[in-house]
């Protein structure tokens, strides 16, 4: 069955060897894009180029993998914080798929499959391209993800460099109905299992190169979904609503013109390292300011307060607040907060209903469920953030520590993975670093700092538990493009709980539009209904 390509979100982009020309393959990705373009290079001796520099809002290098590696669920942080601000993530390996990258000898092909990641097999066109690549494609094929190739060299003979021009995605090594199009099959091609999906020619570059690029490519590698590139200025934000008239409104922001620094990356990951642990090792390469021409809108009347920013024709230029001022980290005498016996109780009956159901139809899902966290792991978080959690979640951590790393075996509705507590402070700080970066005042429409992520979409979306006065405890949901919504969610991650476990014990949707649906191999999943 044909594996569905992603239109966006990270895609892992492997050579087959050392000498084939990886920066004009990405390049020619991301200016074939709609949308604001990252890369992630793991492996390289060859510094960025500027065409690659050129066409790429955010290049970050992995260091040196003898000096400083990174684990796998590191890097996969790393391309998910990226995600959230980018609308296409590139994470390229070279030499190649299956060579180690970082701790523990990962690979690109073990990141690709941490993060659901389509994989990009970029060959030369000598006579070992076919060979190569059919090595490639057939250990993504193994892990029953989706994959493409794509050849950069000379074109023998009078293949022209278009791409395919009707191929479906699909899953390594299952031909679509483009390997049947008539057109020259090149030498190098013969031997490959599928017609490569682009063909990037070498030598001078065109004047226009998103336009060629987007016929090298065929329109499957056309990232169109996220966060498109930015040539006009975000529109006013809208305020949050107040406690009493949240219900049946939704808050809509659309981040436009937000370019996060690569500082607030690296400081948000390394700010979640357990002490004794070695920090990650990032190398910031390039990053643009922000689209030209961007300016910061005036606040409308109805806009919450925004102190640190006068007024007046240059209040826009105001340099960004520090995050530390905005989201302090140890800040105060916070007392973590410790379930009482029946909130501990009403908890672990609603997670017993969740793992009794599991168990007995999903079982991949229940294996998918980490063991419970430390007490004091979840007290020094909430000692990092400067915020107390809701004795709920502090009781559910306590039962189950999120979901096992890679494992997806379980959600919450409709596509939520529940997180461990070593990744709320990562997390939170890199939402608060935007809030600061983008947003120069520590209220916003956008992201609070009293809002405590529990659980991930994978996509730049959250949930979340609403910690500010007179909100403590309730559910709400987050996406980078929207901002936060308590619409139709419950007051309480323990009610939530509940409400998963009604909706798998009845098979009724939950919230009247998500129904529980167990996959071919055991795993929980929800369709929209």
């Amino acid at each position: 069955m044909p594996v569905p390509w992603p239109e966006g979100g990270p895609w892992v982009l492997a050579t087959t060897s050392a000498s084939v020309d990886w920066q004009r393959a990405a390049a020619a990705l991301a200016a074939a894009s709609t949308v604001r373009a990252a890369a992630l290079v793991f492996g390289s001796a060859e510094r960025p180029g500027e065409l690659l520099l050129g066409e790429l809002a955010t290049v970050l290098e992995a260091g040196d993998a003898a000096a400083d590696p990174l684990s796998v669920d590191e890097a996969a942080a790393v391309v998910r914080t990226l995600a959230r601000t980018h609308g296409l993530v590139l994470v390229v390996g070279v030499p190649g798929l299956l060579v180690p990258a970082g701790r523990a000898g990962w690979t690109p092909m073990d990141l690709a499959v941490a993060v659901s990641a389509p994989v990009v097999v970029v060959t030369g066109t000598g006579p070992d391209a076919a060979n190569h690549a059919s090595l490639a494609l057939g250990a993504v094929a193994a892990h029953g993800l989706a994959a493409a190739v794509i050849t950069v060299g000379d074109l023998p003979g009078d293949a022209a460099p278009a791409a395919v021009p009707a191929a479906d995605a699909g899953a390594a090594g299952e031909p679509g109905p483009g390997d049947a199009a008539e057109q020259p099959v090149p030498e190098h091609e013969a031997g490959m299992p599928v017609t490569p999906a682009g063909r990037v020619p070498a030598g001078a570059l065109p004047d226009d190169h998103a336009v060629a690029a987007r016929r090298w490519l065929h329109p499957l590698l056309h990232a169109s979904a996220g966060r498109p590139k930015g040539d006009t200025p975000p529109p006013a934000p809208q305020p949050l609503p107040p406690p009493a008239t949240t219900s049946g409104k939704r808050v809509v922001l659309l981040l436009a013109g937000v370019f996060v620094s690569l500082s607030l990356v690296v400081c948000g990951l390394a700010f979640c390292q357990p002490a004794g642990q070695t920090d990650m090792s990032l190398e910031q390469v390039e990053v643009t300011a922000g689209p030209e021409g961007f300016v910061r809108p005036e606040p409308e009347p109805g806009d919450l307060a925004r102190p640190g920013a006068a007024p007046g024709p240059d209040a826009g230029a105001a340099s960004a607040r520090p995050v530390a001022e905005i989201c302090p980290q140890h800040r105060g005498r916070v007392t973590p907060a410790r379930p009482d016996r029946a909130t501990t109780r009403r908890v672990n009956a609603a997670w017993q209903r969740i793992e009794d159901w599991l168990a007995a139809h999903a079982p991949a899902g229940r294996r998918s469920l980490a063991p419970p966290a430390a007490a004091q792991t979840v007290d020094a978080a909430q000692r990092r953030m400067s915020v107390a959690f809701p004795a709920d979640l502090v009781a559910s951590l306590r039962r189950h520590d999120g979901v096992r790393p890679r494992s997806a075996g379980f959600a919450l509705p409709p596509f939520y993975l529940p997180m461990p507590v070593a990744d709320l402070p990562a997390e939170w700080l890199m939402l608060c670093g935007v809030l600061a970066e983008v947003f120069d005042a520590p209220e916003s429409t956008w992201w609070d700092r009293a809002f405590v992520p529990f659980a991930s979409s994978g996509d730049g979306g959250n949930l979340l538990v609403d910690q500010r006065p007179g909100r403590r405890g309730r559910v709400g949901e987050f996406f980078n493009e929207e901002g936060v919504s308590f619409d139709g969610w419950p007051g309480s991650v323990a009610e939530l709980l509940e409400r998963t476990a009604d909706s798998l014990e009845t098979g009724r949707p939950y919230a009247g539009r998500y129904r529980p649906r167990v996959t071919a191999d055991g795993a929980l999943d929800w369709d929209i209904v």
